[in-house]
């Protein structure tokens, strides 16, 4: 899914690769221009980070986004860990 991009360890694409997902999650979002900017502030901040390599899952991305500057990012990120929940039975 293009939302795991936004993970530390596959964040080494463009926003056109989670464009997709944003298309889709558009209703949660602000604008696509302020995605956007986001995103590539989520990007700087872990090029410039000493603890990137610690963040190597969706739950550690979450629990290190600031929600307040990222509210975007935090939203897909949400997406992202939410895992959807099935059952099924054998006829």
């Amino acid at each position: 899914m293009a939302l795991g991009r936004l993970v530390r360890a596959h964040l080494h694409g463009t926003f056109d690769d989670i464009e997709p997902a944003v298309d889709l999650y558009a209703s949660l979002l602000d604008s696509k221009l302020h995605v956007k900017g986001e995103f590539d502030l989520w990007k700087q901040q872990w090029s410039d980070s000493a603890a990137a390599s610690l963040v190597d899952s969706g739950i550690a991305a979450l629990d290190n986004c600031p929600r307040i500057t990222m509210p975007n990012i935090d939203k897909l990120l949400h997406v992202l860990t939410t895992v959807p929940v099935t059952t099924a039975e054998a006829e």
